[in-house]
């Protein structure tokens, strides 16, 4: 995990998996609370994880992804 200046916390697409992993095994309130992480981050892990694979939980991949989906959209609708 990586801290930010502004005090965020930044994990690794192999932290994140490793949080999935052990929260499907023990729990996802106590894996959330070992590691201080919101449920609200975890659920947008395990969604980007289910919609895009391990690739999902890359930021850069994900924030592509996002953007190419916009595109389409737009020129879906002109």
């Amino acid at each position: 995990m990586e801290k930010q200046a502004n005090g965020n916390r930044k994990f690794s697409k192999k932290e994140k998996l490793e949080i999935l992993d052990e929260a499907k095994a023990y729990g996802v309130k106590v894996t959330l609370a070992k590691y201080d992480v919101y449920p609200a981050t975890y659920y947008y892990w395990k969604n980007q994880y289910q919609a895009d694979g391990a690739d999902g939980l890359d930021h850069s991949v994900a924030k592509a992804n996002r953007s190419r989906i916009r595109e389409l959209e737009n020129e879906l609708v002109h």
